[in-house]
């Protein structure tokens, strides 16, 4: 078995940092009457390793001329341009897949700065109310709580917004890796 890579494809992105790469190959195996026969590939970066789409099997000729490479036939394009194709769209997928993964992880994040602003919210009401005759004389130091607690309140109704954003741009595709990145089935 022969393996081949054309030398003017790189691969695809399959992440938005650009590490990982899905790289179309083409494997070479005999076929009938001593014809090569290609098999349309792709190699994953971080794994080395390969995934095979056996739906698509390009025969070669059994009749090569002489002194001609067997990877410019036909077949071997064919094969080359199925797994191009290949390599594009498993690529496109990973990078889809990991957007929403990122995303639902965003998304538990900022609920957990709603839920720190509100408790540090309740804490600081509480306390007031407690020396809420110490507080009556001290202007300033209660402008400085209601500043506080006006930015906590900021702070929730901003990441409450950013929340609704995400769930609306991913509600209708890649729900299963939002909710896997979120660690909580946030879309059923």
């Amino acid at each position: 078995m022969r393996t081949g890579r054309r030398p003017d494809v790189t691969g695809y992105y399959a992440d938005t940092f650009q590490d990982e790469t899905y790289s179309p190959r083409v494997f070479q195996i005999t076929g009938r009457r001593r014809g090569a026969r290609y098999v349309p590939a792709y190699m994953e970066s971080v794994s080395d390793g390969y995934v095979i789409d056996l739906d698509e099997v390009f025969q070669g000729s059994p009749y090569s001329q002489l002194g001609t490479d067997s990877r410019d036939s036909d077949a071997a394009l064919d094969a080359a341009r199925a797994a191009d194709g290949l390599a594009e769209r498993a690529a496109e997928r990973e990078r889809e897949y990991r957007e929403a993964w990122q995303a639902g992880a965003l998304w538990t994040d900022l609920g957990e700065e709603v839920r720190h602003a509100r408790r540090a919210a309740l804490a600081l009401i509480r306390q007031s109310k407690a020396s809420r005759d110490k507080l009556y004389d001290l202007p300033a130091v209660r402008d400085a709580i209601c500043a506080t607690l006006k930015g906590y309140l900021a702070a929730m109704r901003n990441a409450r917004k950013q929340r609704d954003e995400l769930t609306e741009s991913f509600i209708q595709w890649n729900r299963s890796a939002f909710n896997e990145g979120a660690g909580s089935e946030v879309f059923s």
